[in-house]
This record gives C-alpha cells, structure tokens and sequence, in this order.
C-alpha cells in the first residue's frame, strides 16, 4: 500500500510520504497550502518602503502570553487541519528556550522540552529527523532542524519560554513550516499516545545505522581537506555526496540520505516520545 495516500493524515502516513520518492512527481493528495510562521523582521512590510531591508530577523513573535506564572512567546498559531513539517532554531540560547506545542486546544502541551532537546537532541527522534544543520558549528551557535511530522486536527500553538536574562541578550531565531489542508481533511492528531510500531524512530543505532555515521565522518573530512586545495588541484574523493553550505556559508558537508542499506528504510528501531 502506498502510504502517502492513507485516507488518514496522520504521523505514520506523513512519515511514508518521506519515504516515497515517487510522492514529488505527482500532486499531493489531499491537497495542502503552507504557511511559514517565522522571526522575520516586522518592521520590513512592503518593496520600495523605507524598511524593507530591516534585518532583525530575531526575537519577534506573535504575542506573549502569561501561563501560570510564566510568559511564553507565541511562534505559532494556527487552525486546522494541518501539521507542522519542520522546525529550524537558531541565534543565542535558542537551544536552551523551552518549547511548547499544544494541540487541538488543550490545556496541557502535548510536546514540552528544551528546544535543543526537541529539535537536534533526541526526546522525540533521533537522526535525521532530528539533527543540527552543521557538525562542525560550535553547539550554541549551531542551528538545529526537527523534521517529526506533527499533525492537528482542529488547532496548534507552539510557544516558546525564553530561559535567558535580558542582561545575556537572547537571540532566538526561528522557522516553523506548516501545511493546512481542506476543512474536511480528516487528520489523527498528535498526542502522548501516538506509539508507531518498532523500526521508526529510536535513537538507538542499528549496525547498519552506525556504520552509515562512520561514513559520513570520513566523507565529511575528506570534503575539509579538498577545501584547502587550490581550485585547479581541488578533486573529489566520492561523487554520490551531495554538498550544502552551513548557515553561515563558510563550510560543505554531506546531506544526509534517509534511505539506508539493510535493516528499516530509517535506521531507527522503536519510539520514544514526550
């Protein structure tokens, strides 16, 4: 069965359309619009306007809201159906910020961590759905991606509690993307008792998976070492790695493929979850 075209929207059926390389040649079904909810600069509205090239593209969010005695920054607020498909962090002390999402309305988040924990750690999944953008960036500065699927049925809010004084001057930067399908989509939504069966999401390392890691750290010195040659002698050692720059464009490294020799399509034995 293909399961990126389950009548049910839920985390297993968005995790299949991860995996379903034949998904990006034909439209999705059902249907979606995304919306990108991030900390871009407010103050930049319209082309040709005295500010649009306002870049202070951090600690903005859509309110701040008082809960029980703490304040929490809204990143996120929207109606459903939908699921949020990808999480980015960066900036200062954005990995120790505590992060919330509450779903369909409920009192009580259904995700509650650091943001580092989250996304880039391993509380909800390991590698490479959750993973920093750049080995070789010091871990404060590093961004940090989380590409769990979290589908809502009715309603979601992501919060963010800011640990940082205003003396240590946080800097949180931040993208949620997020898809919102037709009122009459029907979508399972997330919660603490979403289990998927064994072989998904665990960061415990297969043989398979730990070997793959090796590779890529030898890949990723190899591409350090042709960097320093001299572009005429620059060679490449490999020719299936696929290179991005970090955030900072300084640096190439390999993209991780998902798809893994041997064992399940992700490395990954069991779930854990909040």
């Amino acid at each position: 069965m293909n399961i990126a075209l389950a009548a049910t929207v839920s985390v297993m059926s968005l995790l299949g359309e991860m995996l379903d390389r034949d998904a990006i040649t034909r439209f999705p079904e059902p249907s979606y619009r995304m919306k990108l909810f991030s900390s871009y600069d407010r103050a930049s509205t319209l082309p040709g306007e005295p500010n649009w090239d306002a870049n202070a593209d951090f600690n903005q969010f859509l309110r701040i809201e008082e809960n029980a005695g703490r304040e929490e920054r809204v990143l996120v607020d929207a109606d459903g159906p939908g699921a949020l498909v990808r999480f980015w962090f960066a900036g200062i002390g954005h990995d120790s910020a505590i992060l919330r999402v509450y779903v369909d309305g409920a009192a009580e988040p259904a995700i509650e961590g650091a943001a580092g924990e989250i996304a880039g750690g391993e509380m909800l999944a390991g590698w490479p759905l959750s993973a920093g953008l750049s080995p070789d960036s010091p871990a404060p500065e590093r961004g940090i991606n989380l590409y769990l699927p979290i589908p809502f049925a009715r309603h979601v809010k992501v919060t963010a509690e800011i640990t940082m004084t205003p003396r240590e001057r946080a800097m949180f930067y931040y993208n949620i993307e997020t898809r919102l399908y037709a009122r009459d989509t029907e979508v399972e939504s997330f919660s603490k008792k979403v289990s998927p069966p064994p072989g998904r999401l665990s960061p415990r390392r297969t043989k398979n998976s730990r070997r793959a890691a090796r590779s890529r750290r030898r890949k990723a010195r190899a591409l350090r070492w042709t960097a320093n040659l001299s572009p005429a002698n620059r060679a490449r050692p490999f020719s299936n790695a696929l290179e991005r720059s970090d955030i900072s464009g300084s640096r190439a490294y390999p993209r991780p493929n998902i798809r893994r020799s041997g064992g399940s399509s992700s490395g990954f034995s069991s779930a854990r979850w909040n």
